[in-house]
């Protein structure tokens, strides 16, 4: 799954590059508005109003992570 997250960064070339092409434009400048909006209402608003810790915190040594711990609360 780390891997497949980098996938997001696919769509978000997508976007910039649909930026260029006049024919495109307008997909593109929606695209980068939805991702955007997710970003802002998602990870800035959502994750701390509800503020729900990862299971790593509570548990530091119940598994081992493939990735560092995150800094930003669980969804």
């Amino acid at each position: 799954f780390p891997k497949l997250t980098l996938l997001c960064y696919l769509f978000i070339g997508a976007a910039v590059v649909f930026l260029f092409f006049r024919k495109f434009r307008q997909g593109g400048a929606a695209m980068c508005g939805a991702i955007l909006l997710s970003l802002l209402v998602g990870n800035l608003l959502l994750k701390n109003l509800v503020a729900r810790d990862r299971p790593c915190w509570i548990d530091p040594g119940f598994l081992q992570l493939l990735v560092s711990v995150p800094k930003d609360f669980s969804f």
